[in-house]
């Protein structure tokens, strides 16, 4: 039971009291470094997520002297824009990715790794082109199919 207030703890033995310690000073030491590990991970997806500033800054300088501009307000602009790319990219490239994983589970189709890769940049071309997403990956895999059968006969 925990001393009541103006009362002494019991003593512990020295021997005790050096586990105990060496258990708290190895549970934090612990902790420390797998919150370290966590915040030097999303340090690196954070930078990985952000522009390079040589990037930026030709828009940056161009909205500075066309439009006269604020830097801070070019650059807050120039992150947006960025930022709203990213996003479009992504939802492009979930869209691409569903389409094409469907389309081989409907065709029952089975292809390497690096030919899924290289239909998949294929067709984020063609969907940067403006082509039908749907008619695209028909056409890709059609021409996939024809490869392996050409392969088989080989």
């Amino acid at each position: 039971a925990p001393p009541i207030l103006g009362e002494q703890a019991p003593p512990v033995p020295d021997g005790e009291v050096d586990k105990a310690a060496r258990d708290v000073v190895e549970a934090w030491s612990l902790a420390k470094a797998v919150v370290s590990r966590l915040i030097a991970t999303e340090a690196e997806k954070l930078q990985a997520e952000l522009p390079a500033a040589q990037d930026l800054l030709p828009q940056i300088m161009a909205s500075v002297r066309q439009g006269g501009v604020e830097v801070n307000a070019a650059a807050g602009q120039a992150i947006q824009e960025w930022s709203e790319e990213r996003l479009t990219a992504r939802r492009r490239d979930a869209l691409v990715s569903s389409a094409l994983s469907e389309a081989l589970s409907k065709r029952r189709l089975r292809l390497p790794d690096a030919a899924t890769r290289k239909i998949r940049a294929a067709l984020l071309a063609a969907v940067a082109r403006g082509d039908h997403l749907e008619a695209a990956v028909a056409a890709a895999l059609d021409e996939a199919e024809a490869r392996q059968v050409r392969r088989r006969g080989s």
